[in-house]
């Protein structure tokens, strides 16, 4: 049962996600908008418990592909002058089968990470030189909520385990564009309810693009890095649940603002 805790811990991080961002304009009074799907291609490393189970977990990306029936990721935002809003959305269905002394073992699951929040960007600074450049600094808070609903059949046995919580963030980015066609964005948040049971950390360094082809105006590539550590823990005895993980890879995404 413990390889089956495992996998279901496995098929519910692969959409974690990471923050993708575009360089908004404080000084314009219109509104902003920006559609950006993304990938995060993650390794993970880390434990789970669940009830007497423990399981150490270390799996790469292409080790998650191969469960992956469907889903996808999203991030929506707006600005009006220096005021922000996100949402992010994620969606993932996932399986694996298996044969467990004799007997034909199937998981499903149902996967959901939601992200929203505000910003506002505190400082903009025009920097003048061969190479110009814009600088932006931008607080902001929100809520990153997880869902995870598995499903395993073993025979005649069916279990179902749902997971689910809300972690609090607070986090600051930074932003450079330089020239016309390159930004670098950094970004960070804390999260959680306490540093006992339920606390995250979240770093993310981005480079992006802007095509010079004139029909891209309005496109920007991005490339960059994430890691996110997450500690959750609830419930005792046969019912205590622990997630102690750390997921870290590329990211690719690619904006379009209107």
């Amino acid at each position: 049962m413990s390889h089956y805790i495992k996998k279901w811990i496995v098929m519910g991080c692969l959409f974690l996600a990471p923050y993708v961002v575009h360089a908004a304009d404080a000084n314009d009074p219109d509104w902003q908008f920006d559609f950006a799907p993304y990938l995060w291609a993650l390794g993970m490393d880390g434990t789970v418990q669940s009830g007497p189970f423990t399981s150490h977990i270390s799996e790469s990306f292409s080790d998650l592909l191969k469960q992956l029936d469907g889903g996808g990721m999203l991030w929506l935002d707006a600005y009006k002058g220096p005021f922000g809003i996100f949402l992010n959305g994620l969606y993932a269905d996932l399986s694996d089968n298996d044969n467990i002394r004799s007997f034909d073992a199937q998981l499903s699951t149902h996967f959901g990470l939601f992200t929203g929040g505000f910003s506002y960007i505190v400082d903009q600074k025009e920097i003048p030189g061969k190479v110009p450049s814009r600088v932006q600094i931008e607080p902001y808070i929100g809520a990153r909520y997880t869902v995870n609903t598995a499903k395993l059949t073993l025979g005649d046995f069916t279990d179902n385990e749902d997971q689910d919580w809300t972690d609090p963030i607070v986090g600051l980015r930074i932003r450079d564009d330089i020239g016309v066609h390159w930004v670098i964005t950094l970004a960070g948040d804390i999260g959680g309810i306490n540093a006992a049971k339920q606390y995250s950390y979240n770093l993310n360094a981005l480079l992006g693009y802007k095509p010079t082809n004139k029909s891209f105006n309005h496109t920007t590539v991005y490339l960059g890095y994430r890691y996110l550590y997450q500690h959750y823990e609830h419930g005792e005895g046969s019912d205590f649940f622990e997630w102690r993980m750390k997921l870290f890879g590329p990211t690719l995404g690619i904006d379009f603002n209107f």
